[in-house]
């Protein structure tokens, strides 16, 4: 019930447009196997006005579990996002009915996702990683395409020290990357933990995107050339839908002072708002001032009053 200009109105549902109930009696239920869509009309009441009567019902889906996955023609659905991808075959969409807070995933090779959160949040809260070093909440692994758009991934429980390591193809699409909370194993302080770190394979953001982090933290990087399976080099690109937020540090730099690694190492911004962000260099194989950074024009670095720091002037 509610209460419009002092008068009472009574709203109830039906499913075959003859009997009405309040939404307690209607008893939607799912099943523990596929989604239910209900068609529902209603019916709002109040003394001393005619009744309305929906003329088209809406539709209210049921769903049981918190992940949809869909491959082909078989929809399956799971408690949490690595159990999804963990049962993606080869190309699959992936699409969130709630908030989920569950262990981290690790995204295979030649598995081409795409994961709409729907509005959602997803917060891992046990990490995942390669040996001596699981500490990840997202780990898309080189030759998997992953497309993640549409709500929120958000820093979990201590031990998380990137919210997303990438070596894949992976695009971002109106996603918030909250990196704030973010505490690496054995530390209670910030400084040492990236949001979106990246380390081979061509990264978009698009839309709304925003990348948070506590203060010291670093939004994203650039670091080539890790191992030689990783020397065809990384790319990020801000396109020109982007009008997202970017906070924190942004590093670049490579593991090895290899021939040609910055022609393999580029950043290309085409806007957005990057007034809380602070470009460093992340080794000592060139600086800022040298790093392969495309600009829109107008836009420059200029190094701060500390040393080292640049920051984008317009």
């Amino acid at each position: 019930d509610v209460e419009y200009e002092n008068v009472n109105i009574e709203v109830e549902y039906s499913l075959d447009k003859n009997t009405y109930v309040s939404a307690n009696e209607l008893n939607l239920v799912g099943d523990n196997n596929s989604v239910r869509n209900y068609f529902v009309y209603f019916k709002a009441s109040a003394e001393g006005y005619n009744d309305y009567v929906s003329k088209n019902p809406i539709v209210i889906k049921i769903v049981p579990k918190a992940v949809e996955l869909i491959e082909g023609v078989a929809v399956e659905y799971y408690d949490d996002l690595a159990s999804a991808v963990e049962n993606v075959e080869t190309n699959a969409s992936i699409k969130f009915y709630k908030d989920v807070k569950s262990r981290g995933v690790k995204i295979d090779a030649d598995k081409n996702v795409e994961i709409d959160l729907n509005g959602f949040t997803f917060t891992p809260n046990i990490p995942v990683g390669s040996a001596n070093t699981v500490t990840l909440g997202l780990q898309p692994l080189k030759g998997s395409v992953v497309t993640i758009k549409n709500g929120t991934i958000k820093a979990g429980e201590p031990g998380i020290k990137m919210l997303i390591n990438n070596y894949s193809d992976l695009t971002l699409e109106n996603v918030v990357l909250d990196g704030r909370g973010l505490i690496g194993t054995g530390s209670n302080q910030t400084g040492a933990n990236y949001v979106l770190s990246n380390n081979f394979g061509d990264v978009v953001l698009k839309g709304n995107t925003q990348i948070l982090t506590d203060e010291n933290d670093i939004a994203f990087d650039m670091w080539y050339g890790m191992y030689d399976v990783y020397n065809d080099g990384v790319t990020v690109t801000f396109d020109s839908s982007f009008r997202g937020k970017i906070v924190g540090f942004v590093e670049y730099g490579a593991a090895r002072n290899l021939e040609g690694w910055l022609e393999k190492t580029v950043l290309t911004i085409n806007g957005g708002d990057f007034s809380e962000a602070i470009f460093r260099a992340s080794s000592t194989h060139s600086t800022i001032a040298q790093a392969n950074i495309n600009l829109p024009q107008g836009w420059s670095l200029v190094e701060s009053a500390n040393s080292g720091e640049y920051v984008i002037s317009k």
